[in-house]
Formats: structure tokens, C-alpha cells, sequence
């Protein structure tokens, strides 16, 4: 094309729209350095977001490990309370034991 003709172009970036109607040696001039820049703008509105989510996932991280050591603490305590509960039941059937010895002791005597 020479340089005198007219040149139509639509260009579209992320949100960002161009269209263009003008001389080509803009285009081959200019359209390079506007799209660099664009796509710049384009990624720095991208960046804060990230940024955002990345600390939304280290601090749900974070949270998740000590929820985890929480459960695992409660999980421990809920079985040493168990093992202890197991203990005084052993003890009160072996003193329920004496117990009904004593009393059939006491009454084989009384029946003699």
C-alpha cells in the first residue's frame, strides 16, 4: 500500500478497544508502542487481583493448618478422656465385684 491510502484497523485488547482509520505509517509506527502499552495497563488492573487472591490463599492456608493441629489436639484429649473413662469403668465393676462377694459372704453367714 502507499503511504497516502487510507488504512482501516480494529484492534481489541483484554477490555480495551481500538479503531483506527489513517495513514499506514502510523500504524507501522505508533500501533506497536499503543499495544505494549495497553497490554501493560491490561496486566498491572490483573496484578492487584492476584496479589489479593495470593494472600487470600497463604492466609486460608494458614488457617486450615491450625484448624488441623485443633482437630488433631481435640482428637487426643477426646481419646486420653476416653481411655480414663474406660479406666474408672474397669475400677467400678472391680469394686462392684467385692462388692457382691462381700454381700453373698455376709449372707451365706447370716443364713449358718
Amino acid at each position: 500500500m502507499a503511504t497516502s491510502e487510507t488504512t482501516k484497523v480494529k484492534l481489541t485488547v483484554g477490555g480495551f478497544q481500538l479503531e483506527y482509520e489513517g495513514r499506514e505509517a502510523f500504524l507501522q509506527s505508533e500501533i506497536p508502542n499503543l499495544v505494549l502499552i495497553v497490554d501493560k495497563l491490561v496486566g498491572s488492573r490483573l496484578a492487584i487481583p492476584v496479589t489479593v487472591l495470593q494472600g487470600a490463599i497463604v492466609g486460608s492456608l494458614s488457617a486450615q493448618q491450625k484448624a488441623s493441629a485443633l482437630i488433631e489436639s481435640l482428637k487426643n484429649e477426646l481419646d486420653s478422656l476416653s481411655e480414663l473413662g474406660e479406666e474408672q469403668q474397669l475400677r467400678m465393676q472391680m469394686t462392684m465385684e467385692r462388692m457382691a462377694k462381700a454381700f453373698e459372704t455376709m449372707s451365706n453367714l447370716l443364713k449358718k
